[in-house]
């Protein structure tokens, strides 16, 4: 009898539902914010996603320590990148200033 306790064990294991473990942004390591779309938010992208702090359009579901500095970070580094996207002057040739 003791020789099924192991096969009983390992089916039980395998047969565990992995959603139970984890559920909610920010338990598999996330900064734990869901966006206005209905998706977690990476730390790469809470900054324009969510803006900073990231309360402003998203949902805190289980915040994880540095997310609010992530978020600002990733807020500053937007407004410069649309900062430098603004339309140069344009140049004209010679032919056109004639």
């Amino acid at each position: 009898m003791l020789f099924l306790f192991p096969i009983l064990l390992t089916g039980f294991v395998f047969s565990i539902d992995p959603s139970f473990a984890c559920s909610g942004c920010g338990c598999r390591g996330g900064p734990g914010y869901r966006g206005p779309d209905g998706n977690c938010v990476s730390w790469k992208t809470i900054g324009r996603v969510c803006g900073s702090p990231p309360t402003l359009s998203c949902s805190a579901e289980g915040p994880n320590a540095g997310a609010e500095e992530a978020a600002a970070l990733g807020a500053l580094s937007k407004q410069s990148r649309d900062a430098r996207k603004k339309p140069a002057a344009p140049v004209h040739s010679k032919a056109q200033r004639r």
